[in-house]
């Protein structure tokens, strides 16, 4: 099943209009850049509404997923330190 998701991107990140669930695999299609875009999105250059609530939303999930990531990263960085496979002098 496939659903469209549009988003921008912002410092080279896509960032989709609505949160992702983790681990989903993602196909861009960048539309051809002749005439005006359709999408009114793909034109947008400035910053949206920090007080929209959707906004609000999207940034609390990205604030979770970050903080989750950290936290995976230094529990495999901990396993990986007492990892019996690490060399001893």
């Amino acid at each position: 099943m496939s659903t469209t998701i549009t988003g921008v991107v912002t410092n080279g990140v896509v960032v989709p209009s609505s949160p992702l669930p983790e681990g989903t695999r993602v196909e861009i299609h960048v539309p051809a850049a002749e005439g005006p875009s359709p999408n009114p999105l793909l034109n947008f250059h400035g910053h949206l509404d920090p007080n929209d609530p959707s906004s609000i939303e999207f940034m609390e999930e990205m604030a979770r997923m970050k903080r989750e990531d950290l936290e995976r990263t230094l529990r495999e960085d901990e396993e990986w330190s007492n990892s019996s496979s690490t060399p001893t002098t």
